[in-house]
């Protein structure tokens, strides 16, 4: 901040000695040269007078340019029409102020002013050439008047133009940074909620599968104690896996947005696995089946040159919606029957669930709805992710049925 202030400081008086030296050299090219300062003021005094107040307003260039731009044409007139066909004194006043009104002025007055003050001093330089341009006096004055003003307007033009341009391409940068830092930010915000997402999957899981166990342990504690002990087993298996998966997924929570890695696995010191996938699910099934699931699945994906892989987020949505499936047969229906197909093709992964009602099993009342239907809202924000389509409802002999349909992205 202390060398900020000092930059600003440096610069506020470079600025300063700058307009002082434009200011005396104006004057000694311009006023000086009619000695004001004489006790007899001679014809030119008028002249020098407005030349002098032009000299002394040049540090006011950059606010005032047209003001500034307007004495300096007066003074450069008047000087013509009292100058003598010997007088080649200049007024270099003029040159400052029409570089300064196109570089510091704004509007039609930035274009107006340099066109206008042409004008005057052409027509007092007519007068002053007199007859040493011979037939071409016009043309001459014309040229003496344009020429001071125009030259130095069009660099300053120039000047202003870059100007713009490097001030554009700063703002431009300082725009997409902003953007970029947006992004940034989203892209985590859509991480988390993708997390939590799975949260809530992994939960539903592996709780499902804990009450399930447990309850089997209960009825059997007494009567089988190995069958118990075996569903403790599963309880106490399915509580490590969530416990294992629950640990991987809140690790990047736990990370603030400026330390989500870019190009890399691990966040903190919570390693993130790879995310399950299509070949992860005959393992799924067999978790199912050890609880009591009559499972059949079928995985039709036929890889080849003409059928692309699904990408990792699509593989991931079919496995959930799986797994999302079979835990809703497992609250709801029991240890009914289902079978699980899946199916790959060039344009679409497609998932079907369909589960028997089994043979004691309860019909749904208005909280086992409830919350099937939180599973399956969770199922269609996934499927929506992909402009995808979900059918989910009871069949008429008692039973349910799940069909989701994740299109690849060529076939979107």
């Amino acid at each position: 901040m202390i060398f900020q202030l000092s930059r600003d400081r440096l610069t506020s008086l470079r600025r300063r000695a700058l307009d002082g030296v434009i200011t005396v050299l104006v004057f000694l090219t311009g006023a000086a040269q009619l000695h004001p300062w004489e006790p007899r003021p001679g014809p030119g005094y008028p002249a020098a007078l407005v030349l002098t107040a032009g000299a002394l307003s040049m540090p006011w260039r950059r606010r005032r340019p047209a003001s500034v731009f307007a004495l300096a044409v007066a003074g450069s007139t008047l000087q013509l029409l009292t100058a003598g066909p010997e007088d080649s004194s200049v007024d270099i006043g003029l040159l400052f102020a029409g570089y300064a009104v196109a570089a510091y002025g704004s509007g039609p007055a930035r274009v107006v002013l340099p066109a206008a003050g042409v004008g005057p001093l052409a027509w007092a330089a007519t007068d002053w050439l007199g007859d040493s341009a011979g037939g071409y006096s016009v043309p001459a004055a014309v040229a003496v008047a344009a020429l001071p003003i125009w030259i130095p307007w069009l660099l300053g033009a120039n000047v202003e133009a870059r100007r713009r341009a490097l001030t554009a391409l700063t703002e431009r940068a300082a725009r997409l940074e902003a953007e970029r830092q947006l992004e940034a930010v989203r892209a985590v915000l859509e991480e988390r909620g993708r997390i939590a997402r799975e949260l809530h999957d992994i939960v539903a899981h592996h709780v499902s599968v804990m009450g399930v166990q447990a309850g089997a342990a209960r009825l059997a504690v007494r009567a089988d104690p190995e069958r118990a002990e075996t569903a403790l087993l599963g309880v106490e298996d399915a509580a490590r896996q969530a416990v294992g998966e629950m640990r991987r997924m809140l690790g990047a929570l736990k990370a603030p947005a400026a330390e989500v890695p870019n190009d890399g696995p691990v966040v903190g010191s919570a390693p993130l696995s790879p995310q399950p996938g299509l070949a992860d699910l005959p393992r799924l099934a067999g978790d199912f089946t050890k609880v009591g699931l009559d499972i059949e699945m079928s995985l039709d994906w036929r890889l080849n040159a003409g059928n692309p892989v699904p990408d990792e987020a699509l593989q991931l949505s079919a496995y959930r919606i799986v797994e999302q499936s079979l835990t809703n047969v497992l609250e709801h229906a029991g240890r009914a029957s289902t079978s699980v197909a899946v199916s790959v093709t060039s344009t679409a992964v497609e998932v079907t669930v369909t589960n028997a009602r089994a043979g004691g099993a309860k019909n749904l009342t208005g909280s086992d709805r409830a919350t099937r239907g939180h599973g399956t809202t969770g199922m269609r924000d996934r499927v929506r992710m992909f402009d995808g389509t979900l059918n989910a409802g009871a069949l008429p002999d008692g039973g349910y049925r799940v069909h989701a349909r994740l299109p690849m992205e060529g076939g979107r």
